[in-house]
């Protein structure tokens, strides 16, 4: 968020440069971990940033409105994601990824007013940047089970079950040494 309140109208070179640098770095850093043994990964792509009603509310914005350069960025961001993660695969032996579709599941239940609620479970949101717990149970439901396009290539119940080693056992081990990204 410091890049878009720094630049406040981004070209779409520099949209596409900050873009490909957050996934060059991260890019980077699975190749490191796949060094390392790692081959199971789970990602989660981004959310629908300029429809958080945080930042709706920060930007003066209501009904079905959003921020349209963070939908930009976010809609960038998944788009290199998706390709870069299949990319990986062809390369690296053994190579197997999850990828969560925060966008898409965070479209499905939309929000286009909001306001603190007394009984915040009969709600998607709870405040104006954290989802109700009745929401993220089902979230959790569609990612565990799959279907709707929540997760691919796989459900992570399906992912779970893989055989391969995992970036935590690495993480465990002490070998990799932690990274800003």
């Amino acid at each position: 968020m410091s890049f878009i309140r720094s630049t406040s109208n981004p070209t779409e070179l520099q949209k596409r440069e900050y873009v490909n640098m957050v996934i060059g770095n991260f890019t980077d850093f699975i190749k490191e971990i796949c060094e390392m043994g790692g081959r199971k990964f789970a990602f989660q792509n981004v959310g629908p940033l300029g429809c958080l009603p945080l930042l709706k509310q920060e930007y003066n914005l209501s009904g079905g409105a959003c921020v349209e350069v963070l939908q930009e960025f976010a809609s960038l961001h998944n788009s290199l994601l998706s390709s870069i993660t299949m990319e990986l695969q062809s390369q690296i032996s053994g190579f197997k990824y999850l990828i969560i579709d925060s966008y898409r599941d965070y479209e499905c239940r939309r929000v286009k007013e909001y306001e603190l609620r007394n009984n915040p479970n009969d709600y998607v949101f709870f405040d104006g940047d954290h989802q109700s717990e009745h929401a993220n149970s089902i979230s959790s439901n569609f990612l565990w089970n799959g279907g709707s396009g929540f997760t691919w290539p796989l459900s992570m119940k399906q992912f779970y079950e893989l055989n391969s080693t995992t970036a935590i056992e690495i993480l465990s081990e002490g070998r990799l040494q932690p990274h800003i990204l």
